[in-house]
């Protein structure tokens, strides 16, 4: 299956467009339709080595003129993490050995053990796609840092409200269209495919650097037929959940929103959603 790496991790001139391509640009100015005060939606990265993190032209004033931040989660509230943590473990007293046969399972013990220096064993009830997170450091070759974990900072920083577009349950319940084995394989492939997953991650962070969303979405068009019902769940399932809770949210205030990149392109993107609705989306840079 082609890009069940990146699709893992994702689990981008000042013109306006209201209902454009939306090809380009990483941060988008809302306005319009009503709205006292416009809000702002940056594309993220959930996962970047240190010395690659950038503070993208823009995003200071925006946040000087919203009153809150918004994530897809509130990764600030303990019992997030907490359920999180529960949310991982497969159901039905499941474990990996159930899901892999014997030379699957052996060949993920001996990756997990001589490249990530852990024992599989601690995890044997973690769902498999969770399994394949664990080996980003390795993979990338650094300790990464996340976007989210840069507007935690901000918010407390400036004493802004921190608040989520969406519960942990709805996130975990994405999880729902994949079977255990079907996580599997993307387990087994990215062991399979180090090399080629780990030039995968460079080039969606290169699309992303570059600010290119319509590359970003041509990833998610390359994923295998049989997880379509994965990748609608994922993207587009979600994002028409989200519109509503995001308009209820510009309406109330002048809101910051940071949501993955790949979240904002396409038919069923946020920012066309929103440009549907009647509001002026303006791509913001300096």
């Amino acid at each position: 299956m082609k890009y069940s790496f990146t699709l893992a991790l994702l689990l981008l001139s000042n013109v306006f467009l209201s209902g454009g391509n939306f090809e380009t640009g990483l941060l988008w100015k809302v306005s319009g339709d009503n709205l006292e005060k416009p809000s702002y939606i940056f594309g993220t990265l959930h996962v970047i080595c240190p010395d690659q993190f950038v503070e993208f032209p823009g995003i200071d004033e925006a946040l000087e003129n919203s009153s809150r931040i918004v994530l897809e989660l509130n990764l600030s509230d303990p019992q997030v993490m907490v359920g999180l943590q529960t949310g991982m473990v497969m159901k039905d007293n499941k474990e990996l050995s159930d899901v892999l046969d014997k030379d699957e399972f052996d060949m993920v013990r001996s990756f997990f053990s001589d490249s990530l220096g852990m024992n599989i064993n601690i995890f044997s009830r973690v769902q498999p796609f969770f399994l394949i997170s664990m080996a980003l450091p390795h993979m990338i070759q650094c300790t990464p840092k996340s976007y989210e974990s840069y507007f935690m900072q901000q918010a407390q920083i400036r004493d802004m409200e921190l608040l989520g577009l969406e519960t942990l349950q709805e996130q975990l319940d994405v999880f729902d269209a994949l079977t255990y084995r079907q996580q599997a394989e993307m387990l087994l492939e990215t062991i399979n495919q180090y090399e080629e997953k780990r030039n995968e991650f460079h080039a969606m962070l290169n699309h992303y650097l570059s600010a290119d969303l319509k590359a970003l979405e041509k990833l998610f068009e390359d994923i295998d037929s049989r997880f379509d019902e994965f990748s609608r769940r994922l993207i587009e399932e979600r994002n028409h959940r989200w519109i509503e809770r995001i308009e209820n949210l510009m309406k109330e205030d002048a809101t910051f929103f940071a949501v993955g990149a790949g979240h904002l392109p396409g038919e069923h993107g946020v920012l066309k959603l929103l440009a549907g609705r009647g509001y002026a989306v303006e791509m913001v840079v300096e």
